[in-house]
């Protein structure tokens, strides 16, 4: 069964979409999902068309000029490089709601873009001097020290991060370091079109899945060798 839901063939399209009524491979429905911020859980959302929220837009040359802006940088994985502005903005040190404000801020006329480029400076170098190396395991953080004795990464890689040059981000992107953090990925819940989140067997009971198209959920849970990780019922992200 586990080979089943690594494959990707039509064969083992045996997986409905609430929202399209598809059937699909288990990593198809996962590529469907969306992730909660809150605890990293894999989701299924049931949309609702008529609830379309409004999205923040770049202006492509706004965007140019942000890529046209090279900066030297003295800290973190980008250090000794010059890089463009937007690179820095699009990096991990920066969250979806800091860039829209630097660049919201640029459009009004509020900053401009030496400004822009000092504050992105520092703030990069406050988070390289305070950010602690602890990544997140299934059941509790683990430090990057405990990954070194436990041969998951080398000595080499911890002292880049303790310098700055890679980041906890791109360390969780090997695969054999993440497998380790957070077992394989499943879908864990549904994500409802107002922003509520349930347990798979809440939304079977709640008439919101289907009872087969729950069971198969909960199966191919629990063969992906993924602890469940409690979370709350929320009415919002």
């Amino acid at each position: 069964m586990n080979t089943i839901l690594e494959n990707s063939g039509d064969d083992t399209k045996g997986f409905f979409d609430p929202n399209t009524e598809d059937n699909l491979t288990y990593l198809q429905l996962m590529e469907r999902c969306v992730i909660d911020p809150a605890t990293g859980l894999c989701l299924l959302p049931l949309h609702d068309k008529k609830n379309i929220k409004s999205t923040f837009f770049i202006e492509y040359d706004v965007k140019l000029i942000f890529k046209q802006e090279m900066v030297k940088v003295t800290y973190g994985k980008y250090a000794g490089l010059t890089v463009s502005l937007w690179e820095l903005l699009m990096s991990e040190y920066f969250n979806e709601q800091q860039r829209q404000d630097f660049i919201q801020k640029y459009k009004d006329g509020t900053l401009d873009i030496k400004t822009i480029v000092t504050m992105v400076l520092e703030m990069i170098e406050k988070a390289v001097k305070t950010t602690e190396l602890v990544f997140d395991g299934i059941r509790e953080t683990v430090t990057g020290k405990q990954l070194v004795e436990a041969d998951i990464i080398s000595k080499e890689t911890l002292a880049k991060l303790e310098t700055g040059k890679t980041s906890i981000k791109d360390i969780k992107e090997d695969e054999a370091v993440n497998v380790y953090l957070q077992g394989k990925d499943c879908i864990a819940g549904i994500l409802l079109p107002n922003s509520q989140i349930m347990r798979i067997y809440q939304a079977k009971k709640a008439g919101l899945l289907m009872p087969g198209t729950a069971l198969i959920l909960l199966e191919a849970k629990q063969l992906r060798d993924l602890s469940f990780v409690p979370f709350e019922t929320r009415s919002s992200l």
